[in-house]
């Protein structure tokens, strides 16, 4: 009855109407209106029906066709892109610097596009600006998880786009999982549209004595609509092929970090290898002949009884020192050999059971003399503690050598260092505490880098002794760490772990 009273409201007294069909979906219609009643007969609507059908096949092939056209097109420019970025340094050149380029993928006449890839935008066309493009990123990051997201009215779900409706009124974008921010983003200008409706689209309601009910318009006059913070629609072939945009983005970034990964490992077992010439000649070339000089040096502390007198002042100040520059240097080698044996895993250990109490006053005796040579307090802690722990006895000692003669080095005279076992619940655990100065608390993420030593050391040593003592410790399976606090010392504890413990 509605249609009925709108068809009379606008004069017509017959109407014969066709409906254009798509994918099973009504595309359009074919109205034809009389102003007088006319019947029409049922080979005139047979008629018409086939009309309807042939005009919708039509136009599916015609639409159909359209789109094959495009989509070649659209995969001309795909495959064009991805050669870009195979031969492009990165992935972005790739799809702005040249010809076709990433808008040519969405239609370039009023489009515009932002990627954001390796922690920055790059721009092409007539887009937003860079905060507003962050800040619909960030919006965008909130929204459900998405491969492939468009619009052709982006203000009316995102307010804030009402500022650049201009330039950005659609919107394609595609997640690219590198992290959560990174996009690329196609834009679309707004189209202002004006729709030509017959009569105002409102429709009105009028009270009559059984209630309320609803009147077609009665008023024809032509009226116009605007319509605003709306783009051109994104066609699905368009969105097919921002889809296989990121699959390609993807599969290239995939392949880059291969090889990447590739040259970096080519790159360390040419260090690796470097590093195993350079130990040779440390062993041969350097070890051979230094001890050759030791020899030579021992030779010539023996006879200085029997040089001049002058000859023997001189010697008796000069060859002391060259004597402690030679062990040093041999220190320096062993270190050196013994850090690089750590690394490459050929450091084997020898583990047997041994009594905690029992490497506790071994190395008290061992760095006693030492301690004593500086007035220096060395007490043992816990030794009663009962107990074994599976270790390599050997490399444990030189653990303790390294930490306690550290511990003994900084700690001025008259003060105390302490070593000291406990039981805990899941490991062993040793700590050699001493009264130094102790370390700011900016050091002490470094302290078992290699070669690092902090500014006010002076430089004692080579900064190999902690390296060392950790890589140790990691080889039995247990932990290494440093307490420290200036002015009141520092504590190093390490630690193995609790099935070692008998």
């Amino acid at each position: 009855p509605i249609h009925l009273e709108y068809l009379r409201n606008m004069g017509v007294g017959a109407t014969l109407t066709v409906s254009l069909v798509r994918a099973g979906r009504l595309w359009g219609l074919i109205a034809c209106h009389h102003r007088v009643p006319r019947h029409a007969s049922h080979e005139v609507r047979s008629a018409c029906e086939l009309l309807g059908r042939l005009a919708s096949s039509l136009l599916a092939i015609k639409e159909e066709s359209e789109d094959l056209e495009y989509k070649q097109k659209l995969k001309a420019v795909h495959l064009k892109l991805v050669e870009f970025m195979t031969g492009s340094d990165d992935l972005v050149s790739g799809l702005v610097q040249h010809s076709p380029n990433l808008l040519d993928l969405a239609a370039a006449e009023g489009a515009a596009a932002a990627i954001y890839l390796e922690g920055q935008w790059t721009l092409i066309g007539n887009v937003p600006s860079v905060d507003h493009i962050a800040a619909l990123a960030h919006w965008l990051g909130a929204q459900p998880a998405f491969e492939v997201f468009s619009t052709s009215s982006l203000p009316s779900i995102y307010p804030p786009a009402e500022a650049f409706k201009d330039v950005a009124s659609g919107l394609l974008a595609v997640s690219i999982p590198k992290s959560a921010r990174n996009y690329v983003l196609w834009f679309r200008p707004e189209v202002v549209q004006t729709i030509r409706w017959a009569g105002n689209p409102e429709k009105s309601v009028r009270a009559d004595d059984g209630g309320s009910r609803l009147h077609p318009r009665t008023s024809f006059e032509l009226w116009k609509q605007i319509v605003h913070n709306k783009s051109r629609p994104w066609k699905g072939s368009e969105l097919e092929a921002a889809r296989e945009l990121r699959k390609a983005i993807i599969e290239l970034d995939l392949q880059r970090q291969f090889r990447a990964e590739q040259r970096a490992r080519a790159a360390a077992e040419a260090a690796t290898q470097a590093r195993d010439h350079v130990l040779a000649v440390v062993t041969h070339d350097l070890k051979n002949p230094l001890n050759v000089f030791r020899l030579g040096l021992e030779l010539l502390t023996s006879t200085t009884a029997e040089l001049p007198a002058a000859a023997q002042s001189v010697a008796a100040s000069v060859l002391p020192r060259m004597d402690s520059a030679s062990r040093r240097m041999s220190g320096l080698i062993d270190d050196v050999l013994i850090l690089a044996k750590i690394e490459t895993g050929e450091h084997a250990l020898e583990s047997r059971d041994v009594q905690a109490r029992d490497l506790l006053f071994d190395a008290h005796e061992m760095l006693e003399p030492l301690a004593a040579a500086k007035a220096i307090t060395l007490r043992v802690e816990g030794g009663a503690q009962g107990g074994a722990v599976r270790c390599d006895r050997e490399r444990v000692m030189q653990v303790f050598s390294n930490l306690l003669g550290n511990a003994i080095k900084f700690t001025p005279r008259g003060g105390e260092v302490t070593v000291r076992f406990e039981r805990g619940r899941d490991e062993a655990i040793f700590a050699v505490r001493d009264t130094g100065p102790g370390m700011p608390a900016a050091d002490l993420p470094h302290v078992f880098d290699r070669f690092w030593q902090a500014r006010k050391t002076a430089r004692q040593g080579a900064g190999l002794g902690l390296a060392i003592a950790k890589g140790l410790v990691e080889a039995h399976g247990g932990r290494i760490w440093v307490e420290s606090t200036e002015g009141l010392g520092s504590t190093f504890f390490f630690s193995l772990p609790r099935d070692s413990v008998g």
